[in-house]
């Protein structure tokens, strides 16, 4: 289902769950509705109504428990995952929620033996390997997870975050190169794969790389500001390849062409326009005094707006 036609069902089962409140399936569909467009919130009281309206449609409780997870209520969704399990014992998917509702709870054990009865059913399937890798790593099992996401990438070689999961692995036992490879082809796969680009630039630091480690510090806090282990390795590494003898702004700014913000990380070519719109700003009216107010104008990041820059 696209969106906009997710919209339009929510809107028509909505209407439709008014005029009768009694039929299960108007309550099922709008529970569908609401999952398509990531409001589990609003799902979860609807598929509940629709079990209880028919307690008889098990196959309800696969996405109630999708929904519970998606909400954090793992416990709840694990319940609903094991009802689920015992009209439909041999479904990879319900096995896999299971997994991954364990996994959120921290009960890594209970979440590797879940995978593996699902692998029992499907050897075959990329996702189910990469889980147990996720899994394995998690238990610090990194040769063993090594191995599994392997198998994960062998079987679908697009799936971005078994190339993470592997980079990650690789990193915890030393071996920085073909961690590195790893993370990259994550990033090739998925540009906004935040881990992964924190990751390559853990690597580029063991590998004695900082220039390049400082740009995929820069992508990875781009995708998450609030990354503080990020920050502080970016400005350690901005702080040891620009000494504070050479990072200092000098009276004409603007005689630099390259700026960095230390607030944000963004990194720009200046122009002349910016300078002649400030001046405009400024109230500026003749060549003279625009030719003084270059010479002490301050840049500004035009992401942040912070004056915390230094030139390139």
């Amino acid at each position: 289902m696209e969106k906009g036609d997710a919209k339009a069902a929510l809107a028509c089962f909505r209407q439709t769950s008014e005029m009768a409140p009694e039929e299960a399936l108007v309550w099922a569909w709008l529970g569908a509705a609401y999952q398509e467009l990531g409001r589990d919130r609003e799902a979860i009281p609807c598929l509940e109504r629709a079990l209880s309206l028919d307690p008889e449609w098990e196959s309800l409780l696969f996405p109630l428990g999708l929904s519970y997870d998606a909400v954090g209520n793992h416990q709840a969704a694990l319940e609903a995952f094991d009802q689920a399990l015992l009209y439909l014992p041999d479904q990879v998917p319900v096995l896999l929620g299971k997994a991954r509702a364990y996994e959120a709870l921290e009960l890594l054990e209970q979440a590797l033996e879940t995978i593996e009865q699902a692998l029992a059913i499907k050897d075959a399937e990329a996702v189910l390997w990469m889980e147990k890798g996720a899994i394995l790593y998690q238990m610090s099992r990194f040769k063993t997870a090594i191995a599994a996401l392997d198998q994960a990438i062998t079987l679908d070689p697009s799936l971005a975050l078994a190339h993470t999961f592997r980079g990650a692995a690789l990193l915890e036992r030393g071996k920085y190169s073909e961690a590195l490879e790893a993370y990259a082809e994550a990033t090739r796969l998925d540009s906004k794969d935040f881990l992964a680009w924190a990751g390559r630039s853990r690597c580029l630091i063991k590998l004695g790389r900082p220039a390049d480690a400082l740009s995929c510090l820069d992508q990875a806090l781009v995708l998450d500001p609030t990354w503080a282990e990020g920050k502080k390795a970016r400005d350690a590494i901005y702080a040891s390849l620009h000494p504070p003898a050479t990072r200092a702004i000098p009276t004409n700014t603007y005689s630099y062409d390259v700026y960095r913000c230390r607030d944000c990380g963004y990194r720009w070519e200046e122009d002349y326009d910016r300078v002649s719109e400030d001046y405009a700003d400024y109230g500026g009216y003749d060549d003279e005094d625009f030719e003084s107010f270059c010479e002490n104008w301050i840049p500004w990041c035009p992401r942040c707006g912070s004056e915390n820059v230094d030139p390139l």
